[in-house]
């Protein structure tokens, strides 16, 4: 095992490395940055979702851009590691916040509809169908939020092959 795959206490847990260490190859490389094709993780395996996962595009393989700490080349084989805190924060935008969202809309929408003297399924619908709008619109905000902070970045961890 490289040493460059050890540096850090966060990789380990019990038994071993942490399962959010994954491989993938590099497709592109340019301006300190690589595109890194990588099979689904192994956390995505047991998920229910993992069929449509907006994480995967609905393929078996995801492609992710990360920094270029190690001087990766296109066709390198790398290690990286994805912060569970990434997951669970992409997860949740893209998933809980639309479903809320759309809870929300329906019920002000009801609501609304009573003091405006709108049929109340229409009003509903109306509501349900702003709240969807406003999650796209909380989606774009928090997604280019998270992108700026490096604690939800992946981090290239090793170079196969290279020592």
């Amino acid at each position: 095992m490289s040493s460059s795959i050890d540096n850090g206490r966060d990789l380990l847990g019990e038994g071993g490395l942490n399962p959010s260490l994954e491989c993938g190859l590099v497709v592109e490389a340019g301006e300190g940055m690589i595109l890194v094709e990588a099979e689904a993780g192994s956390f995505c395996h047991g998920c229910a979702a993992s069929s449509s996962c907006a994480m995967i595009g609905g393929s078996k393989k995801r492609r992710i851009w990360m920094r270029d700490t190690l001087g990766a080349r296109v066709g390198d084989m790398v290690t990286f590691y994805v912060p569970p805190r990434a997951v669970v924060a992409g997860s949740l935008i893209l998933y809980a916040l639309p479903v809320t969202m759309l809870g929300i809309g329906i019920f002000l929408g009801g609501r609304l509809g009573e003091w405006l003297d709108i049929e109340g399924e229409a009003a509903g619908l109306i509501g349900g169908a702003v709240g969807l709008i406003m999650s796209c619109i909380l989606i774009f905000i928090l997604t280019n939020r998270l992108k700026k902070k490096r604690a939800y970045e992946p981090l290239l961890k090793s170079v196969r092959g290279r020592d």
